[in-house]
């Protein structure tokens, strides 16, 4: 949720700025999802 309203503010400017400290992390927390989600699907398929 968190990462889809900083798409929003980046996209639409309507509230501010995101910073490039807050979207790295959520670059890199996205990245650690990507991969859990390929280890879990690797297996169960």
């Amino acid at each position: 949720m968190e990462a889809q309203d900083t798409r929003n503010i980046g996209d639409y400017g309507m509230i501010g700025e995101v910073e490039e400290s807050e979207a790295r992390e959520i670059i890199n927390w996205s990245k650690k999802f990507l991969k859990a989600a390929e280890k879990y699907l690797s297996q169960a398929f």
